[in-house]
């Protein structure tokens, strides 16, 4: 007959694969306190108990990079990022042309999906390559019924006028090359803040030197403490990126590839967990 086994080896990841040979009774009780003990990040090689440091003007603070395999840490973030083939998605909305781009950010953003906005902007985009600026054209197209869903979009007349003065700006003027001017440069057309101005230049050029700072971002990088709180997004935009732009940094991952990443990711977790009105953002498609 076979003696039962009083022992058992427990081989566990560390900063080396260590084994361990233990009293059976002890087992669940160490696979528990194995599971807290820090561990190395398959991505970088952080430690799941190192800080990440940040500096905002004269504001600083640190989080914890946390354990890769937690939904929501810094670590959790930037693992999907660098294997979730975020890259390619970054490269093909960077092969639009200006005109292309600027239209589709401006049907986005605020109260309208992702889905809604690639619709209109199908819907108008003969009319940006035509070069009009007759804004009654654009809002003709966009307060009619989809041809593909049957819907109407949600604000007809004030963004039909923002494509309109956009295309006029961009047949009068030719747009700065470098990303950073570009933005400023964007940030004249009526409509466009430093969010959608963000938005146009990393779909138009894949820059990295820009965060487009959403809903979904302030949420997941308020909740593991990038983002420290008392910020304001409408006056303090420019924090938010830079503090965005150090944890990308500090990560190893390009900032255009993490913030599709926790777009991506949060907005499908979002809906999953079935948030009710009060809770839930509303609708954005960046």
């Amino acid at each position: 007959m076979t003696e039962p086994k009083t022992s058992e080896t427990l081989v566990f990841d560390g900063v080396g694969r260590e084994a361990l040979t233990v009293d059976r009774p002890l087992v669940p009780f160490l696979h528990a306190l194995l599971a807290l003990a820090p561990i190395a990040d398959p991505h970088c090689g952080r430690l799941s108990d190192d800080l990440l440091h940040f500096e905002v003007g004269n504001e600083q603070w640190v989080t914890r990079w946390g354990r890769h395999d937690a939904f929501g840490s810094p670590a959790y973030w930037v693992g999907q990022a660098a294997r979730g083939a975020y890259d390619a998605s970054v490269g093909q909305f960077a092969s639009g042309t200006l005109e292309s781009e600027a239209a589709f950010c401006l049907l986005g953003g605020y109260g309208v999906s992702a889905e809604s906005a690639a619709v209109a902007h199908r819907a108008v985009m003969p009319l940006v390559e035509r070069g009009s600026v007759d804004a009654a054209e654009y809002e003709a197209v966009l307060a009619a019924p989809s041809a593909e869903t049957g819907r109407r979009y949600r604000f007809p007349r004030q963004r039909a006028q923002r494509i309109a003065e956009a295309v006029q700006l961009f047949s009068t003027e030719v747009p700065p090359a470098d990303p950073l001017a570009l933005r400023a440069w964007l940030l004249r057309i009526p409509g466009i803040g430093p969010k959608t101005a963000a938005w146009i230049v990393r779909n138009r050029t894949g820059s990295d030197e820009v965060a487009i700072i959403d809903i979904w971002l302030i949420r997941s990088m308020t909740a593991c403490g990038v983002f420290p709180g008392g910020w304001d997004v409408r006056r303090h935009y420019e924090r938010f990126e830079a503090a965005f732009l150090q944890y990308a940094r500090q990560g190893q991952v390009p900032a255009s590839t993490l913030d599709l990443c926790i777009w991506t990711q949060a907005r499908i977790a979002g809906a999953a967990l079935n948030l009710t009105a009060s809770e839930h953002p509303p609708e954005e498609s960046r």
